[in-house]
């Protein structure tokens, strides 16, 4: 479990380069007209696949988080070959862009050290707030220089940041405000200044999950406190939760909300609710081709354009999947329709062996992190997004090697 010893300065800053390029590929795309930075998340991939392969070779036998990682491509590769709907290249490309979560993981453990780690989620979380500053500020320019369509909710234009991406903006401004919240980032001057831009934005982005994931956070971090100030603080925030919650319950974002599962539980295929339509067609063939699923890159992965399986499911001819535009968005449908029960026993192996080798089972703000990431899963691409990926493996390690510090800070007393 030790760093590889082939890190070098050089290689670890042309890594953290490559990272940043890809969690920012989007925009920078606009402006440096390169292969590198539209493939960036790809380099990291094949990089991944050397680092795990020369890492095994120097310790002169393969580690337990390794094994079961290629296992698990191998089986997704095989089973769907085998038993799938689909049998090409793009079984195998899915297959890993699947794992792509556990790829990174193995490569920043490995490669960056933890000073490294806490720079890029510094640089991640100041970029976004300039970000959602420069995107409020020249907000319909901003969106037409980029050619991005202006989505309303609540009345409001919801802004994306140097993400381009209000769900990933969203994401990140929710995890960052957090790390200061739990004092896992010491900023001391300006706390408040800057915890009060973050809710501010995190609101104008109308991603509501990750909005309640930081709530959640917060509640949390003062339940894990036992002083009174802190019990008299999470009385004040109820408090200030249900003034808050009454206007929401009337705005559209809450209507909207609530419309949506409506009429997802009633009539889902005609609910123009793309989230909702992916979960059931996924609740659907996780029982009609149980238990293994109809194989990779066939329903709600990147590369299921076109699949059999659409028409089946009488999906075909609806405009999402013409465009492919939210088709992907829950990743639980996808693993629960590509892969089935054994898929997602894969995917629980795969958390707890990552769980038992970061040695977290006594650290509870991991804990929240992985819960936070088993929820958004639901509503985001939280294993197949390279910018999501990429950030929860950062921010997993990070908290895992502070929650070290802390544990030994603690002895030394």
């Amino acid at each position: 479990m030790n760093k590889i010893y082939l890190r070098t300065n050089i290689y670890e800053y042309l890594l953290i380069v490559l990272f940043l390029m890809s969690l920012f590929s989007r925009i920078l795309e606009r402006f440096i007209f390169s292969e590198i930075v539209g493939n960036s998340d790809e380099f990291l991939v094949v990089i991944s696949f050397f680092i795990i392969f020369i890492k095994n070779i120097k310790n002169k036998y393969i580690d337990k988080f390794s094994t079961l990682l290629i296992f698990s491509l191998l089986y997704f590769v095989c089973i769907s070959y085998l038993f799938g709907r689909k049998a090409n290249i793009d079984v195998l490309l899915q297959s890993i862009i699947h794992l792509k979560l556990f790829f990174f993981f193995a490569l920043v453990y490995w490669s960056i050290s933890s000073r490294n780690i806490m720079r890029i989620i510094l640089y991640i979380g100041y970029l976004s707030l300039i970000g959602a500053i420069i995107n409020l500020i020249f907000i319909s320019s901003f969106n037409n220089y980029f050619d991005l369509e202006i989505s309303e909710r609540s009345s409001f234009v919801r802004i994306v940041g140097f993400q381009l991406n209000s769900n990933n903006l969203g994401t990140t401004l929710s995890f960052f405000g957090l790390l200061i919240v739990w004092g896992r980032i010491k900023i001391k001057n300006y706390r408040v200044i800057l915890l009060s831009l973050i809710v501010i934005f995190l609101f104008l982005t109308g991603s509501r999950t990750a909005f309640l994931i930081f709530i959640l956070g917060v509640v949390f971090y003062l339940l894990s406190k036992k002083k009174p100030i802190y019990k008299f603080a999470i009385i004040c925030l109820s408090f200030v939760m249900v003034i808050f919650i009454v206007p929401v319950m009337e705005s559209d974002i809450f209507q909207k909300t609530k419309n949506n599962y409506i009429s997802s539980t009633v009539n889902v295929m005609d609910s123009g609710y793309i989230r909702g339509i992916m979960i059931y067609g996924g609740v659907k063939l996780f029982f009609d081709e149980f238990p293994i699923g109809s194989g990779a890159s066939t329903y709600g992965s990147v590369l299921s354009k076109n699949s059999i399986i659409y028409d089946e499911l009488g999906m075909s001819k609806m405009i999402f999947f013409d465009e492919m535009v939210g088709v992907y968005d829950s990743n639980f449908a996808t693993i629960i329709g590509e892969f089935g029960l054994v898929g997602v026993m894969v995917y629980f192996f795969l958390i707890k062996r990552l769980i038992v080798y970061l040695k977290l089972k006594n650290s509870l703000y991991s804990k929240f992190i992985i819960g936070s990431i088993l929820l958004l899963s639901f509503t985001q691409p939280v294993f197949m997004n390279s910018y999501q990926a990429i950030f929860f493996t950062l921010l997993i390690i990070f908290i895992a090697q502070n929650h070290s510090i802390n544990r030994l800070e603690k002895q030394l007393k």
